[in-house]
């Protein structure tokens, strides 16, 4: 037998390495991008740009690909958030207007990735201890009357007396919702995104007066936040929680009280039948509420999150001014047919008032929120003293 030459071998082998190096050249291999992470996958087309692959013959620009994959939707993410909230009042209430909103508009909002689930009110927690359990984070939020959560964060106090006539858009609009922010970030851990409500503080009374001075021969219910002022004016109070009320309107322990929903609530908790006069104009109009949100769950949000949650409560300030003066009315209209009378004090014992008022809250600030009370006072200032009298638009002038 003839022997091939070793070039017999080696010839065919050359040829078939040829080949793979044109080939190779000709169409890289790439990597593919590895396909992102989602809870819930959708299938879609998209352009993928391939990472570019490095080829000892020259580098080949990364080609642009059409496939099926699966892809993150940036504008609708898939991860649901709970916001777990309490609230200070029953939720068929007419105070709870806030919370209200929330589990139905603010969820409209949320489009079903942030979801407001309301967890109860004072059958779960005093309202004075809900704030400390957002502090705690055993729930996300409360949306609470600043002077119900006073013994932990007092610098929002004066948003529920002491202020006049501004709403939760106008201290947002100066930059004091985000010093109050940023004082209780500080302070106790928590984050303040919104001031949600209208309480007009009004007197209503078993007996008439014609001027402001005629309350120093009576005896008011009132709150904590209301004596900064009825303390400083002379009027004598007594501090009882709202359940108590009735009975010492019965009993002669007081003849009448401040109250800070205006014509709101009265019916509801049943005081209508003991009481007999509206007093006008009313001693001031503050947002009331804050919402208040746990510090390190909130800053942990994903961006859509935190951005829609923003946004839910800004949206909900407005709303919730506009539903108050919606139902005052109609409130109004019951007590007047109940028997209750307007009745109205000098315009200059109003103004004189109002003087009290402010410098008063600045030093009860000083005594109880040392820390930040110059601050506070300072946008307390830009609105003080008044432009106006206040007169309800249900009411008239």
């Amino acid at each position: 037998m003839k022997r091939k030459g070793l070039a017999t071998y080696l010839l065919p082998l050359a040829a078939a390495v040829l080949m793979v190096t044109m080939l190779a050249c000709k169409a890289p291999q790439t990597t593919p991008a590895p396909a992102p992470t989602v809870t819930k996958t959708a299938t879609a087309t998209a352009t993928v740009t391939a990472p570019p692959t490095t080829v000892t013959a020259k580098p080949a620009p990364a080609p642009t690909v059409t496939a099926t994959a699966t892809a993150t939707v940036t504008t609708t993410p898939e991860t649901v958030v709970t916001v777990k909230m309490l609230r200070p009042f029953p939720l068929d209430n007419i105070l709870a207007i806030p919370h209200r909103w929330l589990t139905n508009e603010g969820n409209k909002m949320g489009e079903g990735k942030l979801v407001f689930k309301d967890v109860g009110g004072t059958e779960v927690a005093p309202a004075a201890n809900q704030l400390k359990m957002v502090m705690a984070g055993t729930v996300e939020m409360t949306v609470n009357v600043t002077a119900y959560v006073a013994s932990d964060f007092y610098e929002g106090v004066p948003l529920d007396g002491g202020i006049m006539g501004v709403m939760g858009p106008d201290i947002r609009k100066v930059g004091m919702l985000d010093a109050l922010d940023r004082m209780a970030r500080k302070k106790i851990g928590v984050a303040i995104l919104g001031s949600p409500g209208l309480f007009p503080m009004s007197i209503f009374l078993n007996k008439p007066i014609t001027k402001l001075a005629d309350l120093k021969s009576m005896k008011l219910r009132s709150v904590p936040a209301y004596d900064i002022f009825f303390k400083a004016y002379g009027v004598p109070t007594v501090v009882i929680p709202a359940a108590e009320v009735i009975g010492a309107l019965q009993t002669g322990v007081v003849d009448g009280m401040a109250w800070g929903g205006g014509t709101l609530g009265l019916a509801e908790f049943g005081f209508v039948p003991y009481l007999k006069y509206q007093v006008f104009p009313d001693m001031w109009k503050a947002p009331g509420y804050l919402s208040y949100v746990n510090a390190a769950w909130f800053d942990k949000l994903p961006d859509w999150h935190k951005n829609k949650l923003k946004a839910i409560m800004m949206a909900q300030e407005n709303a919730v001014i506009d539903e108050v003066l919606k139902a005052s009315g109609p409130a109004l209209k019951k007590l007047r047919e109940a028997g209750i009378k307007a009745i109205t004090i000098p315009d200059q014992d109003w103004w004189d008032a109002q003087k009290i008022i402010f410098e008063e809250t600045n030093k009860d600030l000083r005594k109880n929120a040392p820390d930040n009370a110059e601050e506070i006072i300072k946008y307390l200032s830009m609105f003080y003293p008044p432009k106006e009298i206040w007169w309800p638009s249900y009411e008239w002038k």
